[in-house]
């Protein structure tokens, strides 16, 4: 698997993310566990293991999926094409990612959601060159500095033609979700 510096990938990084803020300012309060505005039936949050990591250690973020409606929804999982994230310092200003993965293999699956029921993901990983005090969600890789950060989302659905299967009585879902925002911290390793 490459890696490239972001400086090379400038096109690559700025193709990926979908800035979800115009402007630069301080950060106001977030509220916890909240859920994105449904659509199509589908609601969306992010959620990490730990909301505070030392210089040493990774994010582990995990996508949370709702369904709201009473019919069963077909999501494709494990996409990391469909799945974006920005990052914003506690200033406002948007965190450019240190690394581009460029040759990303993914092989997705989807995931039956019955109605008012919910699926939770991973959906970043730890990097195998050893970075540490990171977040990388396979497209994109952050080295994150001691301080706190916002993270913002978004997902995309999945090319219907993509379904293997029989949905059955499921519904391909098909939208686009803004992810509420995910306080995190990163803190020098004692």
């Amino acid at each position: 698997m490459r890696t490239h510096h972001k400086a090379g990938t400038a096109s690559i990084v700025t193709g990926v993310l979908i800035c979800a803020a115009a402007d630069a300012g301080p950060l106001a309060p977030q509220r916890k566990d909240e859920w994105s505005k449904p659509v199509s039936s589908l609601a969306g949050r992010l959620r990490v293991a730990k909301t505070r990591i030392s210089t040493d250690e990774y994010f582990q973020l995990t996508l949370e999926l709702t369904n709201r409606g009473n019919m069963s929804l077909a999501v494709q999982c494990g996409n990391p094409h469909i799945f974006s994230i920005t990052v914003f310092d506690t200033a406002g200003k948007q965190v450019s990612a240190a690394f581009a993965r460029i040759d990303v293999l993914s092989f997705p699956q989807w995931g039956v959601i019955p109605g008012r029921s919910y699926l939770g993901f991973p959906v970043s990983m730890q990097s195998q060159d050893g970075a540490k005090g990171s977040l990388d969600i396979t497209t994109l890789i952050w080295k994150l500095s001691p301080g706190k950060y916002r993270i913002t989302g978004q997902l995309s659905s999945g090319r219907a033609a993509d379904f293997m299967g029989k949905p059955g009585k499921a519904k391909i879902w098909e939208g686009r979700i803004q992810l509420p925002p995910l306080d995190i911290e990163v803190v020098r390793k004692e």
